[in-house]
Parts: C-alpha cells; structure tokens; sequence
C-alpha cells in the first residue's frame, strides 16, 4: 500500500512540476505580471487531470493494486470536478473583474452572483442531454461527469476535426506554396511607405500640439486687454481651439489606422519568411521525414473520418455500447507480426499506438488554439492583457480536455478493463451517446476546418498573383 501511495503521489508531482514548467516558460513568458494563485491553479489542475489517463494506462498494464487504483480514481475525480464546477468559474470572474480595476468586495459579490447563474446553467445542462436520474443525488460524480461531458466533448471534438485537417496541411509539403523573393519585397517597400506615412502623422500631430500651446498663451495675452479686445479674441480662439481639436481626433484616428497596417503589412512579412524557410526545410532529410509522418497522419484521419462517418450513419452500437472497427494501426501491426510469426499482444499495443495518433492530433490543434487565443486577447486588450484570465481560461479547457477524453476512450478499451471505469464514473451514463455525439461534431468540425483552409489557401494564391501582377 505504501509502494501504491507513493507512485500515485509521484505521478502527481510530476504533472504538477511539467504543469508549472509550461506555465512559467510558454504562457508568463510575454506577460509581466504573474499570479501565484493562478499558476498554482493550472498546476494543480493540470496534475489531476492529466493523471486521469495516467490511471488509464495504469488499467490497461494492471500496474497498482486495484483498491488503490480506485481510490486515486475518485480523488482525482472529486477534485477535477470541484474545481472545474466551482473554484473556476468563480475565481475567474473574480479575477477578469479585478483585472478591470473594479474593487475587491464588489468583484467578490459580481463573482459569487456569476457562479450561482453558471451553476443554474450548468444544471439545466441535464435537461436537453441525457444524464442519470438524480434519485442518487445530484452532487456526485456521474451527475458532475454527465454534464461536464457535454461540453468537454464538443471542446475535444471540434479541436480535432480541426487537427484532423489542419495537420495534413502543415505536415505535407504539398501545400507548400513557393515564395518568390518578388513578393516579399513588395511588402517590404510598403512598410517603408507604411511607416514613413506614421511618421509624418507624428509629426503632424507634434505641429499641432506645438500650434496649441501657442493659442493658449495667445489667450492669457488677450485678457489683459480692455473688454471689447477680449471678447472678440475669445471667440477668435475658441473657434481656432475646436479646429485644433479636431484636426487632432483627425490626426490620431489616421495615427492609429497607420500603426494598425504597419503592424499587418509586418506580420505578412514574417509569415512569407516562415513560409520560405518551411519550404526549404521541406527538402531537408529532416523535412522528408516529416512529409513521410504527414502521409501517415493523413491517412489515420482519414481513416478517422470515415469510420466516424459510418458509425455515425449506421448507428453501429450493440447493447448500448460501440462496437469498434478494426483501426489501420491494428491492421497493420497484425499484418506484419502475422508476416514474421512473432507472437505479441496486437490488441493491447493497438491501443496505446491509436491514443499517440490521436493525442498528436489533439496536441497540435491545441497548439493552434493557444495561439490563436494569445491573438484575440491581445487585440482585444490593446496588447495589455492580463495574463490571471488567460491562464484560468486555459485551465478551465485541459480539465474539460481531460475529463471527456475519458468518457471517450472507455467506449475504446477491452471489455474487461472497463469495469473501473464504469464504476467510478457510474453505470447509468449513457456513454454510446458521448461517442456519437462527439463523432457528429468532429464531422461538422472537419468539414467546415475543409472549407476554411480551402478558403485560405486560395486567397494566398490570389494575393499572391495579385502582389506578384501589381510590381
């Protein structure tokens, strides 16, 4: 038992130090301002949630006891959930309302009424899904995990129908498009031009300021003379005043759009040279290797796709649970063992090579998802976002990562070793409703990921020959 304890509170320590590592080096590392409590948070958060697979694997190579495996189960469980539901959501409008100046005993009452809505939505979740009956009670795991799932679901399947698509197309150097010297060089005369146009606005703006002070001391002049003198100059310069006023709004409106297309033109410039060195990476020994990896992976989404879109038209379940297809992976292992007559456990060794496949999908739409996240807050906030918000939010989607993940892969696992999971979880959970639900979204989500990088890639084209027609 002691051996039990010790593993499962080093398997926490771990995640929670790897938790803080990442924190500190990716998510502070732009940002001054760095909350304690809020990394203490994402660690914490991210070493029980990521130790829920970690279980997983515990159960499929049945390392630990089994009381001691169900045991670390439920904590994770009633802590994850915990958090997620309650400290989450109300430390986080605590924080967003704090980071706005609003004072602490107002966001403290703001936050406790936000919670209190969030949980009344949350609980309605129940009545357009299908969750236990609340004979048992509603606080307990199978009622928190039943709605959880729901949302965790949608998150996980949207993100990779997207890294179902978007991995093939940053993988293959079939979609790499070749930069000419040409158009980076068009870009490049028009940031010169660019910034040459902000700089005469700041100069523009610095006459006026100059043109300002000097009407004022105009005006302390004008009173000093006899009445008549005084009243036609403060009209003279009131007129003359509102003019300047203007002309300044004026000049920091053109100011600000100069910077905005600067700032663009730049970043078009950086994503050509990425661009041109993915290119030449691409002919790398290194590049082929990946372009190689990037057949592979189209493959095993495409294979993802389709198998989602059978079961999701033939409803392929059998007593309320999904029978599941033989994976290329399996296949192809089976195959070759069969070829050299080496005895190994197919099945087994199947699944641990599917969940990599599907955890380099997930992991690289979640690394597009930060990025695009860091983006819409910076430009929300000006360049100034605070980071206790971002890092909270984050939070909040590795628990509903995690949380659903396991949801999802008990439908995968061997009969015989799903039995703990039920069990923890609770039998009544619909979880053949979890795996269509989720493949209906990931169609819908790769589908319309299709659609936009289609898009995207043909306006590069066009831009492209429009700059290229344009010099």
């Amino acid at each position: 038992m002691l051996f039990d304890a010790s593993v499962v509170v080093t398997t926490w320590l771990v995640a929670a130090v790897c938790g803080w590592y990442f924190l500190t080096r990716r998510l502070y590392s732009e940002y001054d301002e760095k909350h304690v409590l809020v990394g203490v948070l994402f660690s914490g958060t991210f070493a029980l949630s990521s130790n829920l697979l970690v279980l997983v694997l515990f159960e499929l190579v049945g390392f630990l006891s089994f009381e001691a495996r169900l045991l670390t189960w439920k904590i994770d469980l009633y802590l994850v959930l915990t958090t997620l539901v309650f400290v989450l959501p109300y430390y986080h409008c605590f924080c967003l309302l704090s980071s706005y100046g609003i004072q602490a005993v107002r966001a403290l009452f703001v936050s406790l009424v936000f919670l209190a809505a969030f949980l009344y939505a949350f609980y309605r979740i129940g009545v357009h899904f299908p969750v236990p009956s609340e004979a048992g009670g509603i606080l307990t795991i199978a009622q928190a995990v039943s709605r959880v799932g729901v949302i965790g679901v949608v998150l996980l399947a949207v993100l990779s129908g997207f890294g179902a698509v978007n991995l093939p197309y940053e993988y293959l150097s079939l979609f790499r498009r070749k930069i000419k010297d040409e158009e980076i060089q068009v870009l490049e005369r028009r940031l010169m031009q660019a910034l040459e146009a902000t700089v005469t606005k700041k100069k523009k703006r610095e006459l006026l300021r100059l043109d300002g002070l000097k009407q004022k001391e105009v005006r302390e002049s004008a009173k000093k003379g006899f009445f008549l003198r005084r009243f036609v100059g403060s009209m003279m310069q009131s007129n003359r005043s509102n003019e300047l006023e203007y002309a300044m709004a004026t000049i920091r409106m053109e100011e600000r759009a100069m910077e905005e297309l600067t700032q663009q033109i730049f970043l078009e410039i950086h994503e050509l040279h990425v661009a041109k060195e993915r290119l030449a990476h691409s002919r790398t020994w290194l590049g082929r290797v990946k372009n190689l990896l990037g057949y592979i992976m189209s493959a095993y989404c495409l294979f993802r796709l389709f198998n989602s879109s059978k079961s999701l038209l033939l409803g392929l379940t059998r007593g309320g649970e999904r029978v599941n297809s033989p994976d290329p992976v399996s296949q192809a292992i089976g195959l070759v063992l069969t070829n050299f007559n080496i005895k190994f456990n197919v099945g087994l060794w199947s699944y641990y090579i599917s969940f990599l496949f599907i955890g380099i999908i997930v992991a690289n739409s979640m690394r597009g998802f930060i990025k695009n996240i860091f983006k819409i807050f910076s430009s929300v906030s000006g360049g100034s976002a605070t980071s206790g918000p971002l890092v909270l939010f984050l939070t909040e989607i590795v628990a509903l990562y995690f949380v659903s993940t396991v949801l999802l892969i008990r439908q995968k696992l061997p009969l015989d070793h799903r039995q703990i999971i039920t069990d923890v979880l609770g039998a009544d959970i619909e979880f053949h409703f979890y795996q269509g639900f989720h493949d209906l979204i990931f169609i819908a989500s790769a589908v319309l990921s299709i659609l936009l990088l289609s898009m995207h890639h043909r306006a590069l084209a066009n831009n492209s020959e429009d700059k290229h027609s344009m010099d």
